[in-house]
């Protein structure tokens, strides 16, 4: 149930793991699990067997160690970041406050997740990039101009709906990412500028007879392949 938990079967009874909204949508509201009484600083996932109350678990997730780093750099090149997330609104908050994140949205569904997405792209500020791993994260990652998926823990879904994969899952490729296409994009706009600049001024010269026929392919195709080779390697010279 994306955003809400897992049902299923254990030994022919049914069991249910998830949210508080979860288990009220499958009448396992009781008093004990009632929500005025779950810490805000902490993720309550309940456990029901037969629709009868087995445990209530609270966990709490870690900032990442180069989340700090990647906001702060995406922060000195201008870009806009903001939370999404599904966890509650006192957690999310806490989060914000720690990266220095203004912006934040909090207890949401994928669908909300989605349309807030689709929100930012309308407003046409700029391109919108998204960071996911998980299957809520799945339609945002999917409608964004970018979307990008962790790849160690990322779902499959969340993989197969991103345009880019962080294979070492490290949030401080981020920065690198950007500058990379950066890079790329300039040395694309080079390579085709080049390539048609001299096979125009070679194609006029072969046409008034001024170079010889071979001089004007050897040097139009071998040559300026091998010219746009040597430029595209200079990403190499990118780091982080």
């Amino acid at each position: 149930m994306p955003g809400k938990g897992i049902v299923g079967q254990v030994n022919d009874k049914p069991v249910a793991v998830g949210n508080f909204e979860l288990m009220r949508e499958l009448g396992c509201d009781r008093p004990k699990i009632s929500p005025d009484a779950v810490n805000g600083t902490h993720t309550s996932v309940y456990v029901f067997i037969n629709k009868l109350d087995l445990a209530v678990l609270y966990v709490t997730d870690e900032i990442r160690k180069d989340a700090l780093h990647a906001v702060w750099a995406l922060k000195k090149d201008g870009i806009k970041t903001t939370i999404l997330t599904g966890d509650q609104t006192e957690i999310a908050k806490e989060t914000a406050q720690t990266l220095g994140i203004a912006e934040v949205h909090a207890e949401l569904f994928p669908e909300d997740k989605l349309q807030l997405v689709q929100q930012l792209k309308h407003e046409g500020t700029g391109l919108v990039a998204m960071v996911g791993d998980g299957v809520n994260d799945a339609p945002a990652l999917a409608t964004s101009d970018v979307g990008i998926a962790m790849g160690v823990k990322g779902v499959d879904i969340a993989l197969e709906s991103a345009d880019v994969i962080l294979i070492n899952d490290e949030l401080s490729q981020l920065p690198y990412l950007i500058k990379l296409s950066q890079k790329a994009m300039g040395i694309a706009k080079q390579n085709i500028a080049a390539s048609l600049a001299i096979k125009f001024v070679l194609g006029g010269f072969g046409m008034l007879g001024l170079v010889p026929l071979w001089f004007t392919v050897a040097v139009g195709d071998d040559g300026i392949t091998l010219l746009l080779l040597l430029n595209t390697l200079r990403l190499e010279r990118v780091k982080l």
